[in-house]
């Protein structure tokens, strides 16, 4: 309500933030829209600030008495010469989208074309639910698609192509568990990571808001990558005998996992299962999606949880398949090492 944007804007105003943080508040949803970030900011203030405000008017917490003390406005007035904002198309943008009672369903008009003016796509762009598919088409191995997710679409505006993930919002995880939180510090940590081709990162998110302005979930909008994912391709290889082409692609992957890790000073991707990699077979370039828990702090590298995986579904194939994870280090160790860091960065 009105209470809230004043406060809202007495902190944007002391701040300076001059596109940093922008407050669109639709009719009929108080809600913070649109926050970007890159690597010219100050972390941990500004991170507070931006998830304090997000969490209130999403979550109805209790707002301090005064906002700019409690953040420690002044601090940053001498500055605000820091904070000149980039286009936006270069960041990670997080807004909100609110649907009221109604669920999230895109076969429903409604809330399709809240969707689509939301993204800022055109209310022609088609959207496609999927499920899944088959390794290649004279497979009969089914492969599920997001089993942990709430849906995945794919849309198409124009020329470019994007997939749309939906989550569940759980405030009760830890925020190094919550996906948006960690998109959010990874675009600020490393900006660059919003244009690298070699992963599906978010370019935008939305978080979804239903009736009494209560967040239900996440809507992460990634740039569709090319190809196939590795566990398709390694289903197809071995089911048609593509032996030697498949030691090809485990030594190509391996390299680009290097290259992954030394692109970003040793962090982790922290998923590395064959279903979240993508090799094109024309370009035999590789992708990286699902990097929901890029950074955390686990047990294993990504090595060590990819061996695992390839041994456990594949190990009835044995000595083809240990060959396939040596080529898959051939690869990696051509890169010149990095660090080894387990989990984070």
């Amino acid at each position: 309500g009105t209470e809230v944007r004043t406060e809202v804007n007495l902190i944007v105003k002391k701040l300076k933030l001059r596109g940093r943080l922008i407050t669109c508040v639709e009719p009929s949803c108080t809600m913070f829209s649109w926050f970007t970030c890159s690597d010219s900011q100050p972390r941990s203030r500004f991170d507070s600030l931006a998830s304090y405000a997000s969490s209130y008017v999403s979550q109805e917490m209790d707002w301090p008495e005064d906002p700019a003390e409690e953040f420690h406005v002044e601090a940053f007035e001498d500055r605000a010469e820091e904070f000149d904002a980039k286009p936006l198309g270069g960041a990670l943008e997080v807004g909100s989208l609110c649907i009221g009672s109604l669920p999230f369903d895109l076969r429903t008009p409604g809330v399709r074309s809240k969707l689509l003016a939301a993204l800022g796509a055109k209310p022609n762009a088609s959207v496609q639910e999927y499920k899944g598919g088959y390794a290649d088409e004279k497979s009969n191995v089914w492969l599920l698609a997001g089993c942990m997710n709430q849906g995945i679409w794919f849309m198409k505006d124009g020329s470019d192509e994007f997939v749309l993930k939906l989550v569940k919002f759980d405030p009760s995880k830890p925020i190094e568990l919550n996906e948006t939180s960690v998109f959010e510090r990874l675009s600020c940590e490393i900006p660059e990571i919003t244009k690298d081709s070699s992963v599906s990162f978010p370019t935008k998110i939305l978080k979804i808001v239903g009736a009494g302005n209560v967040r239900q979930y996440d809507l992460h909008v990634m740039r569709r990558v090319a190809g196939k994912t590795l566990e398709s391709i390694i289903e197809s290889y071995v089911k048609n005998h593509r032996h030697a082409e498949l030691m090809q692609v485990f030594r190509r992957v391996g390299e680009c996992f290097a290259k992954f890790h030394r692109r970003y000073g040793g962090r982790q991707h922290c998923d590395a299962g064959p279903q979240n990699i993508f090799y094109d077979e024309v370009s035999q370039e590789v992708a990286f999606i699902d990097l929901g828990m890029m950074g955390a702090c686990l047990s294993k590298t990504d090595i060590e949880m990819f061996s695992d995986y390839v041994r456990r579904r594949w190990g009835s194939h044995g000595a083809e398949m240990l060959n396939g994870l040596h080529h898959f280090q051939q690869g990696y160790n051509r890169v010149p090492p990095v660090r080894a860091v387990r989990g984070g960065g």
